[in-house]
C-alpha cells in the first residue's frame, strides 16, 4: 500500500530496564546481553547492568560503597534526608556541604528516585525569595 511505513513496531528499540539487563548479564553471560540488546554499545550495556545491580542491592538493603570515598555514611544519609525534605538535589547537597554529583551518586547507589520540585513549587519558592529580599 502506498503511504504506509515499511517499518513495524518491532523496529523501535527502547532502553531496557536496568534490573533486566543485570539479570540477563549475571545469569546468561555478557554475550547473551549483547545479543539481546544489539542496538546498544557494549559500554552502555555494562553501565545499565551495573545500575540494575545497584537497584537490586538497594531493594535488599545492601549499600556498597567504593573504597575511595571521601564522605562518611552519616554525611551521605544527611544529604539524602535534606534533599528529600527540600525536594531538591542541589538544595540537599548545599545544606550538607557536598557536591551535587556526590549526592546524585548516593541516590543512584541506593536505588532512590532523585527528588525534583514541581514547576509550581519552584515558582512559589522564587516568589518567597523575591518578597524576602524586597522587605
Amino acid at each position: 500500500m502506498k503511504g504506509t511505513s515499511e517499518h513495524s513496531h518491532l523496529d523501535i528499540w527502547i532502553r531496557p530496564r536496568p534490573e533486566v539487563v543485570a539479570q540477563v548479564f549475571d545469569e546468561c553471560g555478557p554475550a547473551a546481553a549483547l545479543e539481546r540488546w544489539h542496538w546498544l554499545s557494549w559500554d552502555a550495556i555494562q553501565k545499565i547492568g551495573l545500575y540494575g545491580r545497584q537497584i537490586r542491592r538497594a531493594r535488599l538493603g545492601v549499600i556498597v560503597r567504593s573504597a575511595t570515598r571521601s564522605t562518611t555514611p552519616e554525611q551521605e544519609a544527611a544529604a539524602v534526608e535534606a534533599a528529600q525534605r527540600l525536594g531538591s538535589l542541589k538544595g540537599g547537597a548545599e545544606s550538607v556541604g557536598l557536591s551535587e554529583a556526590v549526592v546524585r551518586r548516593v541516590f543512584r547507589e541506593r536505588g532512590l528516585p532523585v527528588p525534583t520540585m514541581s514547576r509550581s513549587e519552584v515558582s512559589r519558592r522564587a516568589a518567597e525569595t523575591r518578597h524576602g529580599r524586597a522587605a
